[in-house]
């Protein structure tokens, strides 16, 4: 074998690069087609993805930290990717420290609703100037953070005046809708773009799954978006039959019946198109009930580990924004394929006020892993790349 064929194979392996020939075209007739590119559902891999509302708070902050711990990674072959959490965040109590302690552990930072006004149809009813204050609000309490996603209050749509205030903010996707379990919506939906005009009247979303109308809601956009809509669906118990659209709002008897429920839904997606998998949670509420905080964490962590589930990854929005630009098989995703957050130092005027939670000792250092130190991380490649130099001049020179 060719020792350049052999050193190329080398390096895909190291840097985990995408190494692999291109998917073939493909039209959205076609029932394998995602985005633009033949990739049938059995080889799709599976994203999951958590969307939290609330304030951050000392009690929010640890109850984050019980759900996703900085140290859960995803299996092969993202394992060098730290799983996150997304906080759609409001103003109300919220801690600036705090809030920065959770963006660079990697989790996502998205738009949330300043006052979280209620009932829903004020929401409804709302102008976009409202809309453009409640939302864009949150960069007055974290201004070095970039944010790409929104989320309405309530799940409220407001129609064009929501979108044209996200618009405005330069949004990249909303995720605000949650849609019922129904004939009509039989299976999961993939994320789709609002760049058609009326796309929600006429499901042009570019997918079979999407013909015909698929905003239920009352005031759908009419006009067109940069956006793209990542939707959700209600969570369902087989055995009570009870429907929720936050798993907080289900009754359930023991942490266990929690974990038993999503992974229900869970298979409910692997086993059909393999959408990703978005579950919504509200902060609030789960103080409340700390048997659902548990229940999550284990479905999470038996999910990131155990190997039956392979093809179960957590990622967040934003890094799901970057699979769809190029979409790839599950045989052939990398962590070059979701951009793997860079987790950073604590901002030093916060060290004092950063709990020290789970033994993480967190106080004045760098919050790096095992394996999540990207120094480390760096430093063996190039040991590695070294090594497979003088592999090659050693082959060259017999």
């Amino acid at each position: 074998m060719s020792p350049i064929l052999i050193l190329s194979v080398f390096f895909c392996i190291l840097f985990n690069f995408n190494c692999s020939l291109k998917h073939e075209k493909c039209t959205g007739d076609d029932k394998c087609c995602l985005y633009g590119k033949r990739i049938c559902d059995e080889d799709r891999p599976q994203f999951i993805s958590i969307v939290v509302e609330g304030q951050i708070d000392y009690k929010s902050y640890s109850i984050l930290r019980r759900i996703m711990p900085t140290r859960r990674r995803n299996q092969p072959p993202l394992g060098l990717c730290s799983a996150g959490l997304t906080i759609a965040v409001t103003r109300s109590k919220t801690d600036e420290c705090l809030l920065k302690d959770i963006a660079i552990r990697g989790h996502e930072i998205i738009a949330g609703s300043k006052s979280y006004i209620w009932p829903p149809p004020f929401w409804v009813h709302a102008s976009k100037e409202q809309w453009f204050d409640e939302l864009n609000d949150i960069k007055s309490i974290i201004n070095n953070v970039e944010v790409k996603g929104a989320k309405a209050p309530h799940f409220a749509i407001g129609g064009d005046a929501q979108y044209q205030a996200l618009s405005e903010m330069d949004i990249s996707y909303d995720i605000s809708t949650v849609y019922p379990w129904s004939k009509k919506f039989n299976q999961p939906l993939w994320p789709y773009k609002l760049n058609t005009s009326i796309a929600w009247e006429t499901g042009e979303c570019g997918m079979p799954m999407c013909k015909g109308k698929i905003c239920w809601k009352p005031k759908c956009p009419k006009e067109s978006y940069p956006i793209w809509e990542f939707p959700a669906f209600e969570i369902k118990d087989n055995l009570t039959k009870q429907t929720c659209a936050t798993i907080e709002h289900c009754k359930f008897d023991n942490e266990t019946h929690v974990v038993e429920v999503l992974f229900q839904h869970f298979l409910k997606f692997n086993e059909t198109n393999r959408a990703p998998f978005i579950i919504h949670l509200n902060i609030r509420d789960l103080i409340k009930r700390p048997l659902i905080v548990d229940g999550i964490a284990e479905f999470l962590r038996k999910g990131a580990q155990d190997k039956q589930y392979r093809n179960f990854f957590i990622i967040t929005p934003r890094q799901l924004l970057s699979y769809l630009e190029n979409p790839t098989s599950f045989n052939d995703l990398s962590t070059s394929d979701i951009k793997c957050p860079n987790i950073t130092q604590i901002d030093k005027d916060c060290i004092d006020e950063i709990p020290d939670l789970e033994l993480d000792r967190i106080r004045g250092l760098p919050i790096f892993e095992f394996l999540g130190n990207g120094v480390t991380i760096f430093a063996l490649q190039t040991c590695f790349l070294l090594l497979g130099f003088l592999l090659l001049l050693k082959f060259d020179g017999k």
